[in-house]
């Protein structure tokens, strides 16, 4: 809705006033007040909020331009699989590249589409509008304003229109450029390509279909497509812990671990890495946060699996040393052991400590 003031003035503009003059003489006030409502307030904020914002991902902070620079390939990405739909992943835990170099291919083809879009618009053309339109209302996520996660399908839900309706009306001009007036021929075309179009759609939507039958194939679907992503694999481990698979799970919190670098893992494993505030999502702590208590919540469904837990758990609060829920879990443990209530807290920092030392 941000977007909404933007669009509604540039389809005024295009395709009703004819000029700007006459935008301002026949309906100045009705964009002044929705611009008013949402769109100068919320752009300014935005605007002063990213002079400053950087987001943290793996141990890394992501400038704003450096975020649009990444955004360019995710744009492209987004733009391939509206032609084309597959391969789809419900979480792609994106990472940001560094390097300017290997996005500058995508760099350019955005680049050209926006460039284009604005001098489309300036002739009062219709892909103008689409164009910008389309960029408009993913700027929220896609521009210069950095969020956790780079790119989300979800997020091409509403600009997916845009594209929809460029590669409706460019395959028709297509087919009146190449059959002329003829419009038996334009028709039998337009039947047959929309017949395949179908046809191919829906076989890809029974095939995706089945990849959400259940929480443990969605989240196998994912870490067979971004085996990288400690996120669902977490995910995949709970799922397959659900689904009454001990070992499975066990083995997949046990691959989250292991894929942690190994620097990053000795600090997180020495206490060096200590988060106070809230994490960040698809980072290696949480992650690796995550994979402890989940695996410790296991461990306790099992026979013989307290001290195990408590171990893990430990683990935990040396990278959250803070956290209330954790150390209330580790205390309903201890208190199983014995452990005196008065000496609860002091139990736990024993253990935090003795492990550090070590």
């Amino acid at each position: 809705m941000v977007a909404a003031p933007f669009v509604i003035v540039l389809y005024d503009y295009i395709f009703l006033s004819g000029s700007i003059r006459v935008l301002i003489r026949s309906r100045g006030i009705v964009h002044t007040a929705l611009f008013s409502c949402i769109g100068i307030l919320v752009c300014l904020l935005i605007c002063s909020l990213a002079k400053e914002m950087n987001v943290s991902t793996r141990f890394v902070d992501i400038s704003p331009i450096l975020y649009l620079l990444n955004e360019c390939h995710v744009i492209a990405y987004y733009l391939m699989l509206a032609v084309w739909p597959h391969p789809l992943c419900l979480d792609y835990s994106w990472q940001a590249s560094m390097v300017v170099l290997p996005l500058l291919p995508w760099i350019l083809l955005v680049g050209f589409l926006f460039a284009g879009s604005i001098t489309a618009s300036m002739f009062k053309k219709a892909g103008g509008f689409i164009g910008l339109s389309f960029f408009a209302i993913l700027a929220t996520t896609s521009s210069v304003i950095p969020v956790a996660d780079l790119a989300f399908e979800h997020r091409m839900y509403l600009p997916l229109a845009a594209v929809v309706v460029l590669l409706t009306l460019g395959s028709y001009n297509i087919a009146e450029y190449l059959f002329g007036e003829n419009r038996f021929v334009i028709r039998c075309v337009w039947l047959i390509l929309c017949c395949a179009v179908l046809g191919i759609f829906i076989f890809l939507t029974f095939q995706r279909n089945k990849d959400y039958r259940s929480e443990e194939s969605i989240w196998r679907d994912v870490v067979i497509k971004r085996p990288g992503n400690l996120r669902a694999r977490n995910d995949l481990a709970i799922a397959l812990s659900e689904g009454g698979k001990f070992d499975e799970a066990l083995r997949e919190y046990e691959r989250v671990i292991a894929s942690i670098p190994h620097d990053i893992l000795e600090r997180l494993m020495g206490g060096k890495i200590v988060i106070t505030d809230k994490f960040v999502t698809n980072s290696f702590e949480y992650q690796y946060f995550r994979a402890n208590v989940n695996k410790a919540t296991l461990m306790l469904t099992q026979k013989d699996g307290a001290g195990e837990a408590v171990k893990l758990y430990i683990n935990a609060l040396r990278v959250a040393p803070f956290n209330g829920n954790v150390r209330e879990r580790l205390k309903v443990i201890l208190r199983k052991f014995d452990v005196p209530e008065d000496r609860l807290d002091y139990e736990i920092q024993q253990r935090l400590n003795r492990y550090v030392a070590i």
